[in-house]
C-alpha cells in the first residue's frame, strides 16, 4: 500500500478489509528479521442521532409524527424502525405517525432502532404527554337588537370542544348607568341567558354580556357588542269623554286620559277633535257647549309625549243628545262613551240599552 507509518487512519479503511502489519527491525547498520499481524475491519453498528415527537404539547385529537435521523460510520444505508407506547404498553403501530383519539394525561414514547442491513445500532426514545385542549366559543349574540327599558335581554352562544368535553357556560351581565361598567348578574348554566330590565337597565343605559366557556380544564372567553337601551315611548289610556250623555247647549265636553312612561320621564298629552269625522282645530281638553249639536259624534285623540318623542294615540266617542227625549239609539249603549286603549281594544260605559230615550 506504500504506508509505512505505526499508525493506520481509519479513512484508509473499509468494512471486511484485512489489513497487515509488517515490522522489520534495524539497528542502522542492517535489517532482521521481520514480524507480521493481521486484523479484519468489522462492521460499525448504526446509530439513531436523533428522536423528537411533534406536536410537543399534543390533544387529545392530535396526530403524532416521529422525526428521526440515522448515521452510519461505514456509509451504510440505515433502516430506522419504530415502536409506539402508551404509559409502557407497546401499541400496533410500527410507522412514524400515531393517530388519536388519545387520553389526557397518557405519555406516548416512540422509540427508534437504526439497522443498517447486518447490525442493530442503539435505540433512542421521545416522549410527550396528552393535554387538553381548549373549547371554543363558535356563536354569540344578543336579542332583540332594539331594547327598551322594561324589555328582557336574550343571549345565546353555541360552543364546542374537540376533546367531546361537556362545556360549562358562565354568563356575567354588565351595565353602564353613566358610572362605568359593573356586573349586575352572573350566572353559570346552558347555553342561553337572560337580563330583564325591570330590575337592571334603564334608558341610555349601555348593556352587554361576557361569556366565559370551560371544558373543566381550561376555558376561553368572549364579550358581545353593547347594546344601548332606547328611549320607550309614553302611554296613553283610559280615555273618557264627560259627560257620556252630553246635552247641546247644556255640557261642556271634557276629554280625560291616563297616561304612564316606563323611563319615569314627564308625560305632556295633546288633544285633538273630530266631529262627525271631520277634523277640527280644537286642540285643548274641553269642547265648549256652546260649539256642540244634537245628533253629532265627536271623536278626542290622546296623544302622550315624554319629551322625546310621541307614544301611541288613543281616543273615546261620544254622541250628544243620545239620551234626550225622542232620541233613538242606534246601538247598544249607544249613548255612554266609547274608548280604544294603546292596544286596539274598545272599552264602552253602558247607561241605556239599545232604543231606550
Amino acid at each position: 500500500t506504500g504506508l509505512t507509518g505505526s499508525t493506520l487512519a481509519s479513512s484508509e479503511t473499509t468494512k471486511g478489509d484485512t489489513w497487515t502489519v509488517r515490522a522489520t527491525p534495524s539497528d542502522g547498520i542492517g535489517t532482521g528479521p521481520f514480524a507480521e499481524a493481521s486484523i479484519t475491519i468489522s462492521n460499525q453498528i448504526p446509530e439513531v442521532s436523533s428522536v423528537s415527537i411533534s406536536p410537543s404539547n399534543p390533544s387529545p385529537q392530535s396526530t403524532l409524527t416521529c422525526t428521526a435521523s440515522g448515521t452510519d460510520a461505514d456509509g451504510d444505508t440505515v433502516t430506522l424502525s419504530y415502536a409506539w407506547t402508551v404509559g409502557g404498553n407497546l401499541l400496533s403501530s410500527t410507522t412514524d405517525t400515531l393517530q388519536g383519539p388519545f387520553q389526557q394525561g397518557e405519555t406516548i414514547t416512540c422509540t427508534v432502532t437504526p439497522f443498517d442491513g447486518m447490525d442493530t445500532g442503539f435505540a433512542l426514545s421521545d416522549s410527550v404527554t396528552i393535554s387538553n385542549s381548549p373549547p371554543s366559543i363558535t356563536t354569540l349574540s344578543l336579542s332583540p337588537s332594539q331594547v327598551y327599558t322594561d324589555d328582557i335581554i336574550q343571549a345565546a352562544a353555541t360552543g364546542s370542544d374537540p376533546d367531546g368535553d361537556p362545556l360549562i357556560y358562565t354568563w356575567d351581565w354588565y351595565v353602564d348607568a353613566g358610572s362605568g361598567y359593573s356586573v349586575v348578574q352572573s350566572l353559570t348554566g346552558p347555553n342561553i341567558d337572560s337580563l330583564d330590565g325591570l330590575n337592571h337597565f334603564d334608558r341610555d343605559d349601555e348593556v352587554y354580556v361576557a361569556l366565559t366557556l370551560s371544558d373543566g380544564s381550561s376555558s376561553v372567553s368572549q364579550s358581545s357588542a353593547p347594546i344601548t337601551i332606547l328611549n320607550t315611548p309614553p302611554s296613553a289610556f283610559n280615555v273618557l269623554i264627560s259627560p257620556s250623555a252630553p246635552v247641546a247647549g247644556l255640557d261642556d265636553l271634557v276629554c280625560t286620559a291616563q297616561d304612564n312612561d316606563a323611563d319615569g320621564d314627564a308625560v305632556s298629552l295633546s288633544y285633538s277633535w273630530t266631529v262627525d269625522g271631520a277634523s277640527t282645530t280644537y286642540t285643548t281638553d274641553t269642547i265648549p257647549l256652546t260649539d256642540i249639536a244634537d245628533a253629532e259624534v265627536w271623536v278626542c285623540t290622546v296623544t302622550p309625549n315624554d319629551g322625546t318623542i310621541d307614544g301611541s294615540s288613543s281616543s273615546a266617542t261620544v254622541t250628544v243628545g243620545a239620551d234626550v227625549e225622542g232620541a233613538t239609539g242606534v246601538g247598544f249603549c249607544a249613548s255612554a262613551g266609547v274608548g280604544t286603549d294603546p292596544s286596539g281594544h274598545q272599552f264602552i260605559t253602558c247607561l241605556s240599552e239599545s232604543g231606550v230615550a
